[in-house]
């Protein structure tokens, strides 16, 4: 499995993970991935086999805080097609994400997840926080 930074030609497989993920706008959404794969301030990566897209992460950063200068950034997606799940390559894509964070200067990785992806972060060694109506999608956070 090879882990690498997302470009314009995995377009077309992109769509179709981002469509099985979750409900998809599909107006402009190849305009929204190519801004994606081209911004300097997100981390789009994908893990590939064979030639086709087995998953992919997505990240963002929000630039430095106006108040206290540290980075934050945001994790919006990891998904992993189900015939490739329970492989280690979800938390090779997250491995990806942290690392691009540590490399960006990130402060903060935030992020939030469903009920279904605690299991997988749980053996990451990270529990999110359920306090107050987080419980159904708890909020995690790293600080580097």
């Amino acid at each position: 499995m090879n882990i690498r930074s997302a470009s314009v030609k995995d377009l077309e497989q992109l769509k179709d993970l981002l469509k099985l993920f979750g409900k998809v706008d599909e107006s402009g959404l190849e305009d929204r991935i190519t801004v994606r794969i081209k911004n300097p301030t997100d981390c789009l990566v994908v893990a590939e086999d064979n030639d086709k897209l087995a998953g992919y992460a997505w990240a963002q950063s929000y630039g430095q805080h106006m108040r206290g200068g540290e980075i934050t950034a945001r994790l919006n997606d990891l998904f992993v097609l189900p015939e490739f799940r329970n492989q280690g390559i979800g938390t090779q894509l997250f491995n990806a994400i942290t690392n691009w964070a540590k490399t960006t200067n990130v402060k903060y990785l935030q992020w939030q997840a469903g009920t279904i992806a605690v299991p997988f972060y749980e053996k990451l060694g990270l529990k999110g926080d359920t306090k107050s109506d987080l419980e159904t999608h708890p909020f995690y956070e790293i600080e580097y």
